[in-house]
């Protein structure tokens, strides 16, 4: 059986190119792989499951979830535009999701631009997926679990190989950098996620600082669900459109 399985594979800012399946390369590497992933290793789990009396699928979102590169802005409240869209699930050309374009001035420094909104569908997939795993965890009554976590800002090579490769300003990032955590602070969370005795299916971990919804450092914490991201339509969303991109179902049982 499978104990854990730790959907944290990503990539951040990349150009808006289509991979040999014809999908935006973000999000099919951060989501659409994900869900393969959990449909294949189902067995898996729930045999875990069976034996030890819990497995778990922990994904691996981001405080990107709440900022559209073209359309939002930390400064407005993150429900304004915090939808997943399909066509970012969709088969299309290159230069179809937005290019290498930028918005125009008066948006946010760091996380702006059509590259940023492509990663930020992938981080949000991520979010509303887990609970509508979660959902059909209990309509099941499985003992596997589902839960999310976010890493705040840290120096990973996630920079290194997105922004600073990819058409962002270096020098913004140098000035972000004195804000960013080491790696090994940024994975509390998703350590606690793997491990931690007590964690439940949806509990959502992460760091807590500043404030909401700039979450960028501290220790990880137990966050509150966001609600307001999860409304059924956007659960059902990401399930279908997962499912239809890969042709790969997601049977809980």
């Amino acid at each position: 059986g499978l104990d854990v399985l730790c959907c944290n594979a990503a990539v951040m800012h990349h150009a808006d190119l289509v991979t040999a399946d014809g999908f935006d390369v973000q999000m099919q590497t951060n989501q659409l792989g994900h869900h393969v992933l959990v449909c294949r290793l189902w067995p898996a789990l729930a045999a875990a499951a069976e034996r030890r009396g819990e497995a778990r699928v922990v994904m691996h979102s981001s405080e990107a979830k709440h900022i559209d590169g073209m359309n939002g802005s930390i400064m407005h409240p993150p429900s304004w535009g915090a939808r997943l869209q399909p066509e970012y699930f969709e088969k299309h050309a290159a230069g179809e999701l937005g290019g290498e374009g930028w918005p125009v001035p008066g948006k946010i420094m760091f996380f702006h631009g059509p590259k940023h909104t492509r990663y930020f569908q992938s981080k949000l997939a991520n979010y509303v997926y887990t609970y509508a795993l979660k959902d059909k965890l209990e309509a099941a009554g499985s003992k596997i679990k589902a839960m999310v976590c976010h890493p705040g800002v840290c120096k990973t090579r996630l920079i290194e190989s997105g922004p600073q490769t990819n058409g962002y300003d270096i020098g913004e990032t140098i000035a972000f950098e004195p804000m960013m955590m080491s790696v090994d602070d940024g994975a509390q969370a998703i350590i606690r996620s793997c491990l931690e005795e007590d964690i439940q299916s949806g509990d959502f971990l992460g760091p807590a600082r500043p404030a909401y919804p700039c979450r960028f450092w501290g220790p990880a914490e137990k966050l509150p669900m966001e609600d307001f991201l999860l409304e059924p339509e956007q659960k059902e969303l990401v399930v279908a459109k997962s499912e239809e991109a890969t042709g790969v179902k997601l049977e809980v049982q």
